[in-house]
């Protein structure tokens, strides 16, 4: 057989609780996360961020992959920016209104992800998001890229 493809989209490799029992993301991380994202966390009883669904980590404590499947990413150039700092970070889920800020047109420096996934809430054909598809101009740079799924359902 040839091009055989398995996905897995809510399990990420390794599973870090079957490889440390204490998993602990790398410091520089953590300070990144709870600085930057931590508002992904805000539905979650716990405050500790290892226990969050939304962020996974390797075996290293390095963050492999950020779903925001509860509250809405803040998406923007900043952000975006943010993201960068996560030399691991291979698998980004996020929701997103339409209140894209700034256009997000640096989206090629996550060009290292393996999964893009976004599911905008609804996209205002005012805001010119899409306009020529300015928001992905730069998805050829993505070599890794193995699944992008880009969601709307009210239409691009």
């Amino acid at each position: 057989m040839k091009n055989v493809r398995f996905i897995f989209l809510d399990q990420s490799k390794p599973i870090h609780k079957l490889v440390s029992p204490e998993p602990h993301f790398v410091e520089e991380e953590r300070s990144w996360i709870e600085n930057h994202f931590k508002y992904l966390g805000f539905s979650y009883e716990n405050d500790d961020i290892e226990e969050w669904d939304c962020f996974e980590m390797d075996n290293e404590g390095h963050l492999v992959s950020m779903k925001s499947r509860r509250i809405y990413f803040q998406l923007s150039n900043e952000s975006i920016e943010h993201l960068s700092n996560f030399p691991h970070l291979r698998n980004l889920e996020i929701f997103s209104s339409t209140n894209i800020q700034g256009n997000a047109t640096n989206l090629s420096l996550l060009s290292d992800l393996v999964n893009l996934t976004i599911d905008f809430e609804e996209v205002d054909e005012d805001l010119g998001v899409f306009d020529d598809f300015e928001f992905l101009k730069d998805l050829g740079l993505f070599s890794n890229l193995l699944y992008l799924d880009l969601r709307s359902y009210y239409g691009f």
